[in-house]
C-alpha cells in the first residue's frame, strides 16, 4: 500500500531530475554568450558600460577587467537595492519589464562575476529553478484536467524534452521566466473555471499572477488577454445568470491585476522604442505577415511528431466528447478554450515578431503538449491499457524527435573573428557604439587588451608596435581588411 501511495511521487521526481539534468548538459557546453545574455547582466547590474557609455580615451584591460566593468560588480545587499530601486524607475529595455532583471538581479547578490562560464552558469540556474516549477505546474493543470497522475508525468516528460524547451531554459534572457508565468496563469484560469465560487483571497491572488505574467513582456499581453476573452464566454455560460457575482470577482481580479502591475513597474504601459515600432510595422505588410505567420506553426513539427494530425484529432474527440457524454462536457470545452488560445497567441505572435524565429514562442511550446494528453484522456475513458500505449508510443517518438532532429540552441560555434585575432593580445579594438563592447565580452582573453572608442585614436595605436591587428566596428579605408564578423572588421597593421 505505501509502496503504491509513494509510486506517483518517486515517478515525478526521477522524470523532473532526469529533464533537470538534461538542461544542466546542455548550459554546461555552452562555449559562447549571446550579445543579448550580455546585455542582460548590463540591464540588471544597470551598469552604463557596454550599455551606452564607451570607455573613456584609450584604456588598457584584461576580459576579466572588462567584464568585470560590464556585469555584476557589486556584490552587496545594499548595492542590489540601489539597483532593483534604477531598475523600477526605468528598467532601459522597452520590449521587457523590470520583472526579470530584477529577479536576475537578486539571484547574483553576493556574487561577483568576471569569468563567463561562472556568470553564465549562475544565470542559468536561476532559468533552471524557474523550468523545475513550469514542470511542477503543468502536471498540476494535467492532473487537476484529467484525474491521471500517469498523464501528468506523460505531460511534463513529452512537454519539456523538445530542443525548443531547452533551449529557452539555457538562454539567460526573460523568456524562461515568460514560460513560467504562462503554465502559472494557465492552471489560475483552469482553477477559476472550473468553480467560479472563488474567494476575495483567491482573486487577488489570481490578479497578481496575471500582473506577473503580463510583466514577462510584451506578447504576454495578447496571451492574457486571449485567454481571458475565452474565459469571459466561458463563465458567463456557466454562472447561472449570477451576474452580479461573477462581475464583482472581475472586478477585484482586474483592479488587482492593474495595481499590482503598476506598483512593479510603473513605466510598463507608458514606453516606447524600436521593438514596438517595428512590430506595429508589420500590419504595412499585411499579406506577406500572415503568410510567414501560417507557415511558422511548421517550427512546431521539431518537438513534437505528427502534431497538426494530433491537434485536429484532439479538437474532433473533445467536440465528440462534448454531445455524448456530459460528465466530460466541462473538460472537453476548456481543452478547447485552452488549444485555440495558445494557437491564436502563436499566430499573432509570429505575425508581429521582429524576426520569424522560434525564440518568441518556446515559451508556449510546455503547453501544445495538452494535446497528446487529451487524446490520452480520451482513450483512457475506454480503455487504461490502451491509453498507456498510446502514452509509452508517443514519449517514445517525441524523444526520438528531440535525438534525431532537435537542435539545442546557443551551442558551441566558430570563433568569432573579433576573439581569434585578439586571443594573444595583439589587437587593438576601437568600438564606437558602446552596446557593441558586448560581443566582447564571452571571448576577450586575459591578455592587456587596449580598447577605444574614437577613430581619431587611430595613429596612437598603429604606433604601437605590440598591436599587429585593428578591430573595429566601422570600415576603414587605406587599411587591409584581412577578415569580418558580425559588427567588427580586422585589420592587419602590420
Amino acid at each position: 500500500m505505501i509502496k503504491g501511495k509513494c509510486a506517483p511521487l518517486i515517478s515525478y521526481i526521477f522524470v523532473i531530475a532526469i529533464l533537470i539534468l538534461m538542461r544542466e548538459y546542455w548550459l554546461l557546453h555552452r562555449t559562447a554568450l549571446h550579445v543579448d545574455e550580455s546585455m542582460s547582466f548590463i540591464i540588471s547590474a544597470y551598469n552604463q558600460y557596454g550599455f551606452d557609455k564607451p570607455f573613456p580615451g584609450i584604456v588598457t584591460m584584461t576580459g576579466d577587467e572588462l567584464r568585470h566593468a560590464m556585469w555584476f560588480n557589486d556584490p552587496t545587499f545594499s548595492g542590489m537595492l540601489h539597483d532593483l530601486k534604477q531598475l523600477w524607475v526605468f528598467n532601459r529595455d522597452t520590449p521587457h519589464s523590470n520583472l526579470y532583471y530584477s529577479l536576475l538581479r537578486i539571484w547574483f547578490t553576493g556574487v561577483e562575476s568576471t569569468g563567463m562560464a561562472f556568470t553564465l552558469g549562475w544565470a542559468g540556474q536561476l532559468n533552471i529553478a524557474l523550468s523545475a516549477c513550469s514542470m511542477l505546474m503543468l502536471g498540476c493543470l494535467a492532473f487537476r484536467m484529467f484525474g491521471s497522475h500517469v498523464i501528468a508525468i506523460f505531460a511534463i516528460f513529452i512537454g519539456f524534452i523538445g530542443a525548443g524547451t531547452i533551449s529557452n531554459t539555457i538562454f539567460a534572457r526573460p523568456y524562461q521566466l515568460q514560460e513560467t508565468m504562462f503554465v502559472a496563469f494557465m492552471i489560475m484560469s483552469f482553477i477559476f473555471i472550473s468553480d467560479q465560487r472563488k474567494s476575495l483571497k483567491f482573486m487577488i491572488g489570481y490578479g497578481v499572477v496575471a500582473a506577473f505574467t503580463l510583466l514577462t513582456g510584451y506578447f504576454a499581453i495578447i496571451y492574457v488577454g486571449i485567454i481571458m476573452l475565452l474565459i469571459l464566454i466561458m463563465a458567463l455560460a456557466l454562472c447561472e445568470r449570477d451576474y452580479i457575482s461573477l462581475t464583482k470577482r472581475a472586478a477585484v481580479f482586474i483592479v488587482t491585476t492593474c495595481v499590482a502591475g503598476y506598483l512593479i513597474y510603473p513605466p510598463y504601459l507608458f514606453v516606447s522604442g524600436g521593438r514596438q515600432s517595428e512590430a506595429i510595422s508589420k500590419t504595412g505588410e499585411l499579406a506577406q505577415n500572415v503568410a510567414l505567420s501560417i507557415k511558422s506553426f511548421e517550427l512546431l513539427q521539431w518537438y513534437y511528431p505528427f502534431i497538426f494530425m494530433v491537434a485536429l484529432v484532439s479538437v474532433v474527440l473533445a467536440v465528440i466528447l462534448f454531445v455524448i457524454r456530459k460528465e466530460r462536457r466541462f473538460t472537453s470545452a476548456w481543452y478547447v478554450v485552452m488549444a485555440l488560445s495558445v494557437a491564436i497567441w502563436y499566430a499573432i505572435v509570429m505575425f508581429f515578431a521582429p524576426y520569424k524565429i522560434p525564440r518568441y514562442v518556446y515559451p508556449v511550446l510546455p503547453i501544445v503538449c495538452m494535446v497528446y494528453c487529451f487524446i490520452a484522456y480520451a482513450i483512457n475513458i475506454k480503455s487504461k491499457y490502451l491509453a498507456y500505449a498510446f502514452m509509452a508510443v508517443t514519449a517514445w517518438m517525441t524523444a526520438d524527435t528531440f535525438v534525431n532532429t532537435g537542435k539545442v540552441e546557443y551551442q558551441p560555434a566558430p570563433i568569432a573573428a573579433q576573439c581569434k585575432y585578439s586571443a594573444n593580445g595583439e589587437a587593438a579594438f576601437i568600438i564606437e557604439a558602446a552596446y557593441r563592447l558586448n560581443a566582447l565580452t564571452d571571448c576577450l582573453s586575459n591578455e592587456k587588451h587596449i580598447i577605444a572608442s574614437n577613430r581619431s585614436e587611430i595613429p596612437k595605436i598603429e604606433d604601437d608596435q605590440s598591436v599587429k591587428y585593428l578591430i573595429s566596428d566601422f570600415d576603414i579605408e587605406g587599411m587591409d581588411k584581412v577578415d569580418s564578423s558580425g559588427y567588427f572588421r580586422v585589420y592587419k597593421i602590420r
